[in-house]
């Protein structure tokens, strides 16, 4: 257990800069000099020499991809020293996943799967995992990512946080992904694009007043993949009520801020921020890219159904990337906007219904989004690492899906989803543009047996012409290529458990 907590800790220092190994050196060393099994005796003295050499070579790295090569190093070792502890009562939901995905398309990308991108021919990829209990409060997860497409190679920390629940708060640093919102993807935030580095603080208990509060705060950090240059920022603040359990109302608030050639906030300065007086006034160091979005959940009664839906609820969300109130300087209060004096503006929207008995799970869900979301005058693409942080396809479309999964055991099952997708849907933002449609299904199953999971997975795409945007967020991102064709994207995945 405790060398599991030393090789977490000196990935973490170790990615953070040369500053404050010596500690964790001298610990890899004790430990590394008890007897230990060879295999995990080699690999910790393996990662003590490694951590001498980095500490002497850190303050001389060329750029952030050469200092990321060695971080990903270090954590390679380190998950080979955490590997064999599992079963031991220091490691649990440790495992390594290969996938092989075959596409015929260009350029694409599986829609809410953390910035999964392909290229078109073979795709091969490698995932290890491991989260580590220090105590029974607090845990660190660390997953690593290879992937090879094209001849190109790529070795990177795919997810490393800290997570910890404090006097009733759950509180997670690091590199992750999240979904804001009832919908599968939400519009304001979801996990389409690829893990990023985030603080992110909730009430795990609710506070209980008239009903159920619950409360979340995010900030996460973006930098561009390949140059290492900081862009961005993104803060998000929820709040959820639940008057009783059949209803809940959500209210969310993200802003995009910061990034070059914008100025920095002390904290007391972000309530400004958020409220948005100054928003969208040139020249003000508060002009960000602000967001406002409300959703609505609504548990339906049992008895409109047959006696095999255990649940079933219905999901509004509307959102808007500007909004009209009486606090903005650039609006008036000649009008008063039932019933908070705000009215959303440039808005986008999605809602569904979902329905789960025993073993099932029904979806429905429809989405429709402005052609003025995720750009902004001074972020004209919001998006990380080429793709949408919110609806996966970009801006300015129609889409609606059903999809089906059923459970046949506790790691076996199947899902299959067809949609429909128009894109772009409005010619007020790009009428230049003819608009192009895709009808897609998809099937995958899954099949555990002992330490193993596979799972087979199959898509087409059947398009009325195409964008040659994959998803679309910048102005002027609309590049019609007319001509209908067909895609297949193929895989196959397992998974070994520990």
């Amino acid at each position: 257990m405790a060398l599991s907590h030393f090789c977490v800790a000196a990935v973490t220092l170790a990615c953070r800069g040369p500053l404050a190994l010596s500690a964790t050196e001298l610990a890899l060393r004790k430990r590394a000099k008890q007897a230990l099994p060879l295999q995990e005796r080699s690999a910790a003295v393996e990662l003590y020499m490694y951590l001498k050499s980095f500490r002497r070579r850190a303050g001389h790295f060329k750029d952030r991809r050469t200092f990321g090569r060695h971080c990903h190093k270090l954590a390679v070792l380190g998950l080979i020293v955490l590997l064999p502890t599992a079963g031991r009562g220091g490691v649990v939901n440790t495992a390594i996943t290969s996938k092989a995905i075959y596409s015929s398309a260009e350029s694409s990308f599986l829609p809410g799967q953390e910035g999964l991108r392909l290229k078109r021919g073979l795709n091969l990829l490698v995932f290890e995992s491991a989260r580590v209990n220090v105590s029974s409060k607090t845990a660190v997860y660390l997953e690593l990512k290879q992937s090879l497409a094209d001849n190109f190679t790529r070795a990177e920390i795919f997810k490393l946080y800290f997570s910890a629940r404090l006097a009733g708060l759950s509180v997670l640093l690091g590199k992750d992904s999240f979904n804001i919102g009832p919908a599968e993807n939400g519009l304001l935030l979801s996990k389409n694009a690829a893990p990023f580095p985030m603080l992110r603080i909730a009430n795990e208990k609710p506070l209980r007043i008239l009903g159920d509060w619950y409360f979340l705060v995010l900030n996460g950090w973006f930098y561009d993949s390949d140059s290492g240059a900081r862009t961005p920022q993104l803060i998000a603040v929820r709040a959820r009520y639940s008057p009783w359990s059949a209803l809940a109302l959500g209210v969310t608030r993200t802003s995009y801020y910061g990034g070059p050639g914008r100025p920095g906030y002390t904290l007391w300065e972000y309530p400004k921020l958020l409220l948005g007086a100054n928003e969208n006034v040139v020249g003000s160091r508060y002009d960000t890219d602000g967001y406002l979005g409300y959703d609505i959940t609504l548990a339906l009664p049992e008895k409109l159904f047959p006696a095999a839906i255990k649940s079933a609820k219905l999901y509004y969300e509307d959102a808007g990337t500007d909004v009209q109130a009486c606090w903005q300087k650039e609006d008036s209060c000649k009008k008063y906007y039932f019933p908070f004096g705000i009215r959303l503006q440039l808005r986008s929207y999605t809602g569904g219904l979902v329905a789960e008995t025993d073993r099932d799970r029904f979806r429905f869900e429809f989405q429709c989004v402005n052609g003025q979301f995720y750009t902004h005058h001074w972020y004209p693409v919001e998006a990380y690492q080429g793709l949408s942080f919110g609806s996966p396809y970009g801006r300015n479309l129609q889409q609606f899906f059903f999809s089906h999964e059923r459970k046949t055991g506790e790691r076996s099952g199947f899902k299959y989803e067809f949609g429909y997708i128009r894109q772009p849907a409005f010619a007020r933002w790009d009428s230049l543009n003819p608009g192009a449609e895709r009808y897609y299904a998809s099937f995958a199953l899954s099949k555990g047996r002992g330490k193993v999971t596979v799972e087979p997975f199959a898509r087409l795409d059947m398009t009325k012409n195409r964008n040659s945007d994959i998803a679309p967020v910048a102005p002027g991102g609309f590049r019609t290529i007319k001509g209908n064709r067909l895609f297949v994207t193929l895989g196959l995945s397992a998974t070994l458990g520990f």
